[in-house]
């Protein structure tokens, strides 16, 4: 069993993840800090940009890098689905936090770190198995 989770969690895949999440985050972080301060976007704005522009960014390259998948379309079914797996992720990573910090009483620090981990494993599992899917027969 637990070998089977060990295998099934270092494929290549799971470990391309996370290395296109770090450079999602730091193309993120790239975009806020240009944006905010050479074009002089407001906060909100710039925050705004620079989360969409990550969301794009780690849609297409989880897509086509991570998960093989060679659909040139833009927008499909596997978009939608990325949106709803994107809302899903959110409302677990604040409701994690919220149980780590508030509820077990860590620090705000060490409940974000167990959040991350924890969805960066649920992420990728959901993303697999719900997203990135081709032939489900509910289009691409």
């Amino acid at each position: 069993m637990i070998k089977k989770i060990f295998t099934y969690f270092f494929r290549k895949s799971f470990l391309i993840y996370g290395v296109i999440g770090v450079f999602v985050t730091l193309s993120q972080v790239s975009v806020l800090f240009l944006l905010r301060n050479y074009f002089y976007i407001s906060d909100f704005f710039s925050i705004t940009i620079a989360y969409i522009f990550a969301l794009i960014l780690h849609f297409f390259l989880n897509k086509h890098i991570t998960f093989l998948i060679d659909d040139r379309k833009v927008f499909n079914m596997m978009s939608v689905r990325y949106i709803l797996v994107v809302i899903i992720s959110y409302l677990i990573y604040i409701s994690s936090i919220y149980v780590w910090k508030d509820i077990i009483g860590v620090s705000f620090t060490v409940a974000l770190l167990i959040t991350l981990a924890f969805n960066y494993v649920v992420n990728y599992w959901l993303y697999e198995k719900i997203v990135f899917v081709q032939n489900r027969g509910l289009g691409t």
